[in-house]
Formats: C-alpha cells, sequence, structure tokens
C-alpha cells in the first residue's frame, strides 16, 4: 500500500507538470465516459430498475390480438364483451382491471383548462399496489354506470397547479364539462402508467352496450396469482378465447387473448429498445476510440520516458514494481477522467430525457437519474478502461533495453517496434470510426428518404387547432355540428384566410377513430371477417383546405344533409382493395357489420391516399351534417396566405366570440407536425451523430498525434535526407504516405467491420440497404480526405527541419 500511495503521489506530479498533455487525456476519456454513463443511466431506468409497483413482475397487460393470415398479427385495446368475461372467468388472476382515457373541460379559470382524464375501474389502484397520497381510492358502488355520486381523484401536478397542493382540497367541488365532481383524493406524484392523466374517474363500464362491446378501447392490466405463471395464465386466455369466438362470432372470429408482462408491454408501446441499444452501440464505440487514443498518448508518453524507465530498473525495481507505476497512472487519470463524467452526465442527461419524443418524464422516466448503479458503473467503467488503456504500454516498456537507453541518455527514440504498436492502434481508432460514419450515414439517408415521402396532402402555410366541445353544453350532436359549422364560417371571415374545415382527428394525430366496413354485395366469408378503416367526419372543403386531391368524382357540398342520400368519399387504398380496376363512384358501403341495420352510402368521391401516423391507410370520408355518431373532438384545419401562426390569436378571438368557454389545444403548423412525425428516428441520428462527431474529433487527433510523435522521432533520419540531397517536397510525400497508409489500412478493417455490423440497423432503416454502396464510397473519400488533412500538418512540419541544426545536435 505504502508502494502505491507512492506510485499515486508520482503520478499526480507527473500530471501537473504536463497540464496540456493530462487535460487532453482528461477530456478525450471523459466524453467516452460521460456518453455511457448517460445512455446507461437510461437504460437502467427501462430494461434494468424495477417499476415503481408492488411486485410488478406479476403484472401483465392484456389486449385482444388480430389474427390475420398472411400478414403481421396485430395487438390492440380490449373489447368490453372481452374484460367483462375476462373478469368472471379467468382464474390465473387476483384480479383484472381496466383503464380507458377522456379528455375534460375544467372550470374555474377566466377559460377552462382542457384536462386529460383516465376513466378507470375501481381496482386498479390495488392492482398496482398504489394508494392516493391524500384521501381514497374509488369504491365499488361508484364504479357504476349509474352511480349516484360523481367522483373525481386528482393528478399531483393538477392539484399543484390549479389547487396551490391545497391540503383541504378533499370534498370540494370541481366542474367538468359542466358537472359537478367531488374531489375525493390525490395522486402520488408521477403516478402516469397506464396512461398519463390529470385526474382520475370512475368508469362505470356497462358491458350490456352493444354499441360500445364492438370496439377494442380498454387498457387492462392484471395481477398474476402467486402460483400461476405467464404461459400458464396465457393457456388459460386461450381457452377463453376459443370460448368467445364460439358465443360472439361477428366480433370474435379470428381474435386471441393476450397477456404480456407489464414492463415488456411498455417497452414496445412507450420506448423503442433498439432506440436504446443504438445510443448505447454508439456510445461504446465512443468510448473505444476514446481509449485508442489516450493508449497510443500514454505509450507515446512512455516510450519518451525510457530513460527515466531504465533508470529505475537500473536502481532495482521490478518489472512488477514497473507495470505498477504505469497502470497507476493510468487509473488515476481514468477515475478523474470518470469523475468529469459525471459532471457532463448530470449537466446532459435531463436535457435529453426532456426534449426526446420517445422518454418523456413519465413513470418509467421521471427518476432517471444518476443514482447507486449508476455511480458505481461509472467507477467500474473508469477502472476498467484505467487498467486497459494502461496495460499496453506497461507491458511495453516495463521491460528496457537498459544498455541502450542508457548509453542514448536524454535522447530517447522510440523504437521500430514501438512506433508499429503505435500506428497499429491509429489504425483500430480509424476502424472504428469509419464504422460509426457509416452508421451514421445509413440512419441520415434513412431519414431523408422519410422526410420526402409524399404525405398526400399539402402542408404549406397549415394550420391545426383541436377542440373539445362541451357535451353538457352541447348535448346533441346536432349541436355540435352547428357550433362547428358556425366556427368555419367565423375563421374564413378572417384576411389571411382562404379556407376551414373541420375533421374529427388529422391524419398526423396520434389518436384516430376506427370503424368496421362493409362492402355491399360482398358479405364476409367467415363470421368475424371484419375490415377496419379510419372514420372521419368531416365539414364541406376539408379536401380543398387540406388539399388532398379528388382523383374521381366529387366532394362534400353544403348539399350533403342529414335529409339528403347519404354518400362517402373513399381513399384510393381502399377501393383498390375491395374494386380493383373498377370504377368505385356509386359503389355503396355500410358501418357496421353487413347485416346490421346501419344505412347503405354512396360512394360519390376517390380521394389520394394520406399518411396517417406513418402509414398509408385504408380511410373514408363522411359528411359530418350526415351522422349522428357521437363526435365531441373535431380538429380545425386552417388554409392561410401567410404565415399560418400569425393568424392564431385572431381565430382564438373568433372561436372565443362563439364561445368563451371553447378550449383550443394543440395548436401546430402541419410542416411542424410532419416534421414531428419522425421524431424518434430523428432524434436518435441526431445523439448517434454527435457522438460520431466527437469520435471522429478523437481519431483527427490520434492520426495528428502519432505522425507528430513519427516527426519528432524521425528528425535525425529527415535532417539528414534533406542534408544529402531531398527534396522538401519529397519529405512532405512521405509523410503524407506514411499518414495515407494507416488511413488506407483503418478503412479497409472499418469497412469489412461496417459490412457486418450495419445489418443490426436493418429495422431502422428505410429504403437504404444496411450495405448501401453510395454510403460506403462516399464515407470510404471522406475519411481518406479527413486522415490526408490529419497528416498535412505534421507532414509540413517535418519539411521546416534544419539540416545544419540535425548536423550540430549529432
Amino acid at each position: 500500500m505504502n508502494a502505491f500511495t507512492q506510485d499515486v503521489r508520482q503520478a499526480w506530479r507527473g500530471m501537473r507538470r504536463r497540464p496540456a498533455f493530462t487535460l487532453v487525456i482528461v477530456l478525450s476519456l471523459a466524453l467516452g465516459i460521460g456518453a455511457n454513463t448517460t445512455i446507461f443511466s437510461i437504460v437502467n431506468t427501462v430494461l434494468v430498475r424495477p417499476l415503481p409497483y408492488e411486485d410488478e413482475d406479476r403484472l401483465v397487460r392484456i389486449r385482444d390480438l388480430r389474427i390475420r393470415p398472411g400478414r403481421e398479427s396485430r395487438a390492440i385495446n380490449v373489447s368490453p364483451i372481452n374484460y367483462s368475461h375476462l373478469k368472471e372467468q379467468a382464474q390465473a388472476f387476483v384480479d383484472v382491471g381496466a383503464q380507458t382515457d377522456q379528455n375534460f373541460n375544467l372550470a374555474g379559470s377566466e377559460q377552462p383548462e382542457r384536462v386529460n382524464g383516465i376513466l378507470s375501474s375501481h381496482n386498479v389502484l390495488d392492482l398496482l399496489g398504489l394508494e392516493p397520497m391524500l384521501g381514497r381510492g374509488f369504491l365499488p358502488e361508484e364504479d357504476l354506470p349509474d352511480a349516484p355520486a360523481k367522483v373525481v381523484i386528482l393528478g399531483y401536478e393538477l392539484w399543484a397547479r390549479q389547487f396551490g397542493s391545497d391540503p383541504n382540497v378533499l370534498d370540494k367541488t370541481i366542474l367538468l364539462d359542466d358537472e359537478a365532481y367531488t374531489v375525493i383524493g390525490v395522486m402520488p406524484n408521477y403516478y402516469t402508467y397506464p396512461w398519463d392523466g390529470d385526474l382520475w374517474i370512475p368508469m362505470g363500464l356497462n358491458p350490456q352496450d352493444e354499441e360500445i362491446n364492438a370496439y377494442h378501447f380498454l387498457h387492462v392490466i392484471a395481477r398474476l396469482k402467486p402460483d400461476v405463471t405467464p404461459e400458464g395464465a396465457q393457456a388459460e386466455l386461450d381457452t377463453i378465447s376459443n370460448r368467445l369466438a364460439t358465443e360472439y362470432p361477428n366480433s370474435n372470429t379470428g381474435w386471441q387473448i393476450r397477456a404480456i408482462l407489464l414492463r415488456d408491454d411498455l417497452l414496445e408501446g412507450d420506448v423503442e429498445p433498439k432506440l436504446l441499444f443504438a445510443l448505447l452501440g454508439t456510445s461504446v464505440f465512443l468510448l473505444l476510440i476514446a481509449c485508442a487514443n489516450v493508449t497510443n498518448m500514454l505509450l507515446a508518453r512512455s516510450l519518451e520516458q525510457g530513460g527515466e524507465i531504465a533508470m529505475r530498473s537500473a536502481l532495482g525495481a521490478s518489472r512488477s514494481d514497473l507495470m505498477r507505476y504505469l497502470i497507476t497512472q493510468g487509473l488515476l487519470l481514468a477515475v478523474i477522467s470518470g469523475g468529469v463524467a459525471l459532471l457532463l452526465a448530470l449537466l446532459t442527461l435531463r436535457p435529453i430525457v426532456a426534449v426526446s419524443p420517445v422518454m418523456d418524464l413519465d413513470a418509467m422516466f421521471h427518476n432517471v437519474g444518476l443514482d447507486l448503479p449508476v455511480l458505481g458503473f461509472t467507477l467500474g467503467i473508469s477502472l476498467v478502461v484505467g487498467c486497459i488503456f494502461s496495460l499496453v504500454p506497461a507491458f511495453k516498456v516495463s521491460r528496457p533495453d537498459l544498455q541502450g537507453l542508457i548509453k542514448e541518455g536524454s535522447r530517447t527514440t522510440a523504437s521500430r517496434g514501438g512506433r508499429r504498436l503505435l500506428s497499429s492502434i491509429v489504425v483500430v481508432e480509424i476502424a472504428l470510426s469509419v464504422i460509426l460514419l457509416i452508421g451514421t450515414g445509413l440512419m441520415l439517408k434513412s431519414i431523408r428518404h422519410l422526410r420526402q415521402i409524399d404525405p398526400g396532402f399539402d402542408s404549406e402555410n397549415s394550420l391545426v387547432m383541436h377542440l373539445a366541445m362541451s357535451t353538457s353544453k352541447y348535448p346533441e350532436e346536432r349541436q355540435r355540428i352547428a357550433l362547428l359549422r358556425e366556427i368555419v364560417e367565423a375563421v374564413e371571415s378572417l384576411p389571411g384566410v382562404i379556407s376551414a374545415a373541420t375533421t374529427t382527428t388529422h391524419p398526423l394525430d396520434v389518436a384516430r377513430v376506427a370503424t368496421r366496413l362493409s362492402v355491399e354485395d360482398r358479405p364476409p366469408e367467415n363470421p368475424g371477417d371484419v375490415t377496419y378503416i379510419n372514420h372521419r367526419l368531416v365539414t364541406p372543403g376539408f379536401f380543398e383546405t387540406m388539399q388532398i386531391p379528388i382523383l374521381q368524382g366529387r366532394g362534400f357540398t353544403e348539399q350533403d344533409r342529414e335529409d339528403t342520400p347519404m354518400v362517402v368519399v373513399v381513399s384510393k387504398r381502399l377501393a383498390d382493395a375491395f374494386w380493383p380496376g373498377e370504377d368505385p363512384i356509386n359503389k355503396r358501403v355500410k358501418r357496421g357489420l353487413y347485416d346490421s341495420d346501419a344505412p347503405w352510402m354512396t360512394v360519390v368521391g376517390l380521394a389520394g391516399d394520406v399518411a396517417d401516423r406513418g402509414e398509408f391507410e385504408q380511410t373514408w370520408y363522411l359528411p359530418h351534417a350526415q351522422h349522428t355518431f357521437p363526435a365531441r373532438y373535431a380538429c380545425l384545419v386552417v388554409l392561410t396566405a401567410t404565415d399560418p401562426m400569425s393568424l392564431v390569436n385572431g381565430i382564438r378571438t373568433k372561436i372565443h366570440g362563439i364561445d368563451p368557454r371553447q378550449p383550443i389545444y394543440d395548436i401546430a403548423s402541419t410542416d411542424r407536425m410532419l416534421a414531428q412525425r419522425y421524431g424518434e428516428e430523428r432524434f436518435t441520428t441526431f445523439l448517434v451523430s454527435i457522438f460520431t462527431a466527437l469520435g471522429l474529433a478523437l481519431t483527427v487527433v490520434g492520426v495528428y498525434g502519432i505522425l507528430s510523435y513519427s516527426v519528432v522521432q524521425q528528425t535525425s533520419e529527415i535532417g539528414m535526407r534533406i542534408a544529402l540531397g531531398a527534396q522538401r517536397r519529397d519529405v512532405l510525400r512521405h509523410v503524407l504516405r506514411q499518414g495515407m497508409t494507416l488511413g488506407i489500412v483503418g478503412l479497409v478493417i472499418g469497412l469489412a467491420g461496417a459490412w457486418t455490423l450495419t445489418r443490426l440497423l436493418s429495422s431502422w432503416l428505410y429504403e437504404v440497404s444496411p450495405t448501401d454502396p453510395g454510403t460506403f464510397v462516399f464515407i470510404s473519400l471522406l475519411s481518406l480526405v479527413i486522415v490526408g488533412l490529419a497528416s498535412y500538418i505534421p507532414a509540413r512540419k517535418a519539411t521546416t527541419v534544419e539540416p545544419a541544426a540535425v548536423l550540430r545536435a549529432q
């Protein structure tokens, strides 16, 4: 221990004598370690740390899985009829609960606030092992369709924002959609599972309501009994699925009920593990490049310290003593770098999580931070890295040639083997950088292709605003239709507005409404063979405002009213699926099952396809005035002649002139919504690009450093060449050739590695091959140019060697 302490003191003195050298090493390692610490803290939260629920490994999410022969099966939410049968029949679970979402207008301020409500069965809190921070949870009698009292549990943030964290808020009355609710509790901070909510209300589900039983909208969770495995529960669910398909063939044929562990479901739905693994892989490459760079710097310094090492050996230091001294230097540098890395992670972690489109501060991410596992990871990786980059110099110089080094005295020169080792490490750096560059290039090319996808509508000078209409003030659908008509007319009267229209959902909205489609003269061959399509109720002028082309027939006009024949406009993809090669105009379709009493509607128009949530889907459009399908939410689309955001205040004034209490939310230009559509891919590529740029910078420093060191080591040789008649341009070519040789060897190794590793990116790429020739060629040329530029300065320096000075020194 005394010897180790002495080594630490000597290493510290050596670092203080060469502050610039020390600073470069510390910053290089801190970048690599800091990147890994930041990403590991997120990975630890998502993949390792337990969820904040009691026995979370026994919590499962239940979904309805639609089996589609020849196509990928699709898991969605659960229908009410399936949920009610699960609660009655499933013996594998302690209990089963459900939630769904519904927005409300909360009165109490000048303008009502639109809040995200969660309709919940009374037992969800008990299922999760949670309880309100204040008050109580729901009682079973409060979770009935005709419950006499309306109660609400406030979310923590809403309680703090609207009620000033008042502990006496219990039993107070609040107005939601102009209806009175009694506050019975306040949720703990950051309670957001299964879905982020501002408040919770009893669901009061009526499983006998046939109108809602056909729709899959319930988020169902369950807790496994202690003696039941997920596989055992799934076997029981398979039996229940088969029974339901027999009892309800029209709604359950072709469906299976699936159970998946809660953590796995969260990863599939909210956070893509591949995003985290892509970032973690890139940060590991960055760390390897940093280690290679630091190894080279320490090796070069150790070779320069040959005289000191020889003197220590001559005075009796054993090889283990020399290795311990050199490794101690590396460990001290690594520990200091780890401290700086923690500071970098602390400064960058929260901003990264906050701006990420997939890592919102929800139940999994609110506690992302530098906890003990992360601190342990940083310390561990620092020590491992310190040992790794110290071992190469330690092994190389711990067996010095005493006679040769003592004879050289202060004029220490690296052996040919030492220079080869330095060059080999630089080759590794270049190869790692090439792999990173190619991976990043493929992702950037994929993003460019995604942004070039034609969404099917014109996003320029288009504004989107969302409205939530009060069901108490406008209880009838006809009243809501009249309100929207009045709003559209008022908005169109504004200067700078070309046209306006409303729709139930915008193609770029996360939410969408789906419905069943039946086609005349095409009854299903089997019960349950039902096609689900996008369902949009729109006002006249919608296609003109969205600039969606009408390929055949017509759009909607004011003459399409409730007292006129019912009409529909279908998308091209829908028409191609049901009437390939035929004229879709005057074909008839209906909503719901083929043998239902729903009226047939005549196709009067064929619209171009639009990109819904990144995919072109089958869609139909119905004139809002002809349908009483409940639609309390609407999306107002405005086509403007100027910057759309400049008209927001004017449009808001017009709407509030009609209804001063009408909430308006999620206001954005269509261009901005379009840019956010591929936010996950863009954000990941952005972070990967930053890591790649840092790795490339470290590689440039490595190439420059090794060539500068080589020039210094070959000063005598270069001086003699010039003295014997060599031209300075020959010296320039000689040094450049050294650098380019390293670059070419590293490039070949990097290309081979990229050819293998980039196949892991195939699920990320869009219309780009993992071995895209253009990307490989471009990165190859770019790498050679960068290596050439990094070699040029040392090469120029070599041409300034003065032969006379070299001869005098000799």
